[in-house]
């Protein structure tokens, strides 16, 4: 199971939601366009931008030329 945990001391340990863990689950195979990420992942719209973007304001993912999403080296 992919666990993303929130940076700093308050989100030490803390999971990512299930949304979010299989965002990056997709995104474990290289970068991917966002359609694409979307219908993989099979969240429903708000619930896959909702968690896409709350990997992206952790850094945990970033938007690359293209509508390309990948996975950060932090």
């Amino acid at each position: 199971a992919l666990e993303i945990a929130a940076p700093g001391p308050a989100g030490a340990g803390l999971a990512a939601s299930a949304d979010e863990a299989a965002v990056a689950s997709a995104l474990g195979a290289g970068p991917r366009p966002g359609d694409l990420l979307e219908r993989e992942t099979r969240l429903l719209p708000d619930r896959f931008l909702a968690a896409l973007f709350g990997l992206q304001r952790r850094g945990a993912v970033e938007r690359l030329p293209g509508d390309l999403w990948r996975l950060t080296s932090r």
